[in-house]
């Protein structure tokens, strides 16, 4: 016992030794990659700005309907096609997934021939004319309109990429974009919640022709406001 006692005191003894003679604590000093991201310094600045309201309403609206059905009838839409089974749903995937990178690798092209507005014009077009297609045909038409529509997915980044490097210095730039986003992620789970009631009560095909019209008129607002306030992408 004697023995246990004189040990834990060595042992004591030494660690107060070390402790003593250790460096004191050096406090790191904050840097500009090190502060806190303010949400709504990202809203001021939003709100601030014309462009960045109008670019913000657009990705919101746009790809808001996207998210949703991205993330919950695509599948049960192709498998009702009845052009491809199960089985090949996940080839069909890939398929897509490897067409929208190579079209995200020709982006630089585009944006040589067009400007961003008539970017933003095309990708609605697309979107209300496949989502038409998908509203009044099944089979092979069909599919090939999902597949078209499914192709708009990349360019939600590459146009809030493209914004953001003209119209949001650096020193604020992730906060905007994370504030965008939140907006987004608002808009489309209030367009899923609607959306799913329009599912439920119309079916799957026809709600597509609905969400087309909402585009559309959303799409026709927008450009009005637009030009009404001299706003340039």
């Amino acid at each position: 016992m004697r023995t246990i006692t004189s040990a834990i005191k060595a042992l004591v003894i030494l660690s107060s030794i070390a402790v003593f003679f250790m460096d004191t604590d050096v406090v790191k000093k904050q840097k500009a990659g090190d502060d806190t991201l303010h949400l709504l310094a990202g809203l001021k600045k939003i709100i601030s700005s014309r462009e960045l309201i109008w670019i913000t309403l657009f990705i919101s609206f746009f790809f808001g309907y996207y998210h949703f059905f991205i993330n919950s009838v695509n599948s049960p839409y192709i498998l009702s096609l009845k052009v491809i089974d199960i089985k090949l749903l996940g080839t069909f995937m890939a398929i897509v997934g490897f067409v929208q990178g190579t079209m995200s690798s020709k982006f630089d092209v585009l944006r040589k021939k067009f400007s961003d507005t008539h970017l933003i014009t095309m990708l609605s077009i697309i979107q209300v004319l496949t989502l038409l297609v998908m509203g009044y045909y099944t089979g092979i038409v069909g599919l090939v309109g999902i597949f078209i529509y499914m192709q708009i997915e990349p360019f939600e980044q590459i146009l809030l990429n493209s914004f953001s490097q003209k119209f949001i210095s650096a020193s604020i730039r992730a906060t905007t974009l994370s504030s965008m986003k939140l907006v987004n992620a608002i808009v489309a789970s209030a367009t899923g919640y609607l959306v799913g009631v329009l599912i439920d009560r119309v079916g799957i095909n026809s709600s597509f022709i609905w969400v087309s019209t909402w585009i559309g008129f959303t799409l026709f607002i927008l450009l009005l406001l637009k030009k009404r306030y001299s706003i340039k992408l």
